[in-house]
């Protein structure tokens, strides 16, 4: 009985260190699907904002009377943005294509070209539309904003 007794003596320490390691790997396991978790959610609420504070940027440093617009884009709304150079109207064409938003710039006149266009941030969808004189909404998956146009008025809805 006393052999008994002092095998187990022997195993309890092993025992308790077998189970504070076992704990504290799992608390490292857990630690880390949080940590990825919070690293996960920061990078949308980043996407989310970069994209849509490019928008409303875009929509400001081209915010002259006429010169915002809304059009439609190969998939849905285009956000249009026109501004006169050497007596020429160019248009920077924002829109949806093939899972992210898109940027295009060219001649007013010249048909969408979504080859040449370059990325802005992976998207499932945007929309755009001017709900009253002076105001923007602009929508994506991240969320929206309601953007003011300062100089008061767009040229409207497919101007």
């Amino acid at each position: 009985m006393k052999k008994h007794g002092a095998f187990w003596m022997h195993l309890y320490p092993l025992l308790l260190f077998a189970i504070i390691v076992l704990s504290l790997l799992f608390l490292v396991m857990t630690g880390t699907g949080l940590y990825s978790a919070v690293v996960d959610s920061q990078t949308r609420n980043r996407e989310a904002r970069a994209a849509l504070s490019y928008l409303a940027a875009r929509v400001h440093a081209a915010d002259a009377a006429g010169a915002v617009s809304v059009g439609e884009g190969p998939e849905g709304a285009a956000l249009l943005l026109r501004e006169n150079a050497d007596g020429e109207t160019y248009e920077t064409r924002i829109y949806l294509y093939e899972g992210a938003l898109r940027e295009e710039y060219g001649t007013a006149d010249a048909a969408l070209d979504p080859q040449d266009s370059e990325r802005i941030v992976d998207a499932k969808s945007f929309s755009v539309e001017q709900v009253r004189l002076g105001l923007l909404v602009v929508s994506t998956e991240y969320g929206s904003a309601d953007i003011a146009l300062r100089s008061g008025r767009g040229a409207g809805p497919d101007a």
